[in-house]
């Protein structure tokens, strides 16, 4: 497999890991996984950086060191930092779904929390949060339902 096609192979296949399995790895359940632009901008910003290191040191090492292909890859980066820190392509559905994954991730924790640690405080801040991103939760996925 040359350079060209084992960076495309990792390019797609980090990015499918990171889009659907890194990211939903503290989903309390698989109804609270949304398809969003930010999950979308994280997996790719995730992949174009393990993508940048790769090339980079697979082309240092093989003497083959193209400063485009690091330049290229490095730009992209950026746009697409750009791009999620401004939530370029954020609509009102988009952000509901992300809120819906945002505040999924942190049920298992809490609940974990709850079993780990015998301190009152930390419990009632788990209790909370287990409680209000429930609500929330279940308002985001009431307001989408609307929106569609």
């Amino acid at each position: 497999m040359n350079f060209i096609h084992s960076s495309i192979f990792l390019f797609i296949s980090s990015f499918l890991l990171n889009y659907y399995i890194t990211s939903s790895l503290f989903l309390d359940n698989l109804n609270n996984f949304t398809n969003n632009i930010n999950r979308f901008y994280h997996a790719l910003y995730k992949s174009l950086w393990m993508l940048l290191i790769s090339s980079g040191i697979f082309l240092f090492f093989n003497h083959n060191f193209h400063p485009y292909i690091i330049l290229f890859l490095f730009v992209t980066i950026l746009s697409i930092f750009f791009l999620s820190r401004y939530q370029i392509g954020l609509t009102p559905k988009q952000y509901l779904k992300n809120i819906i994954q945002i505040h999924a991730n942190t049920i298992i924790p809490s609940k974990a929390i709850l079993k780990k640690s015998s301190n009152p405080q930390i419990q009632q801040l788990a209790k909370k949060i287990l409680i209000k991103d429930n609500q929330i939760i279940s308002e985001a996925k009431t307001l989408l339902k609307i929106l569609k």
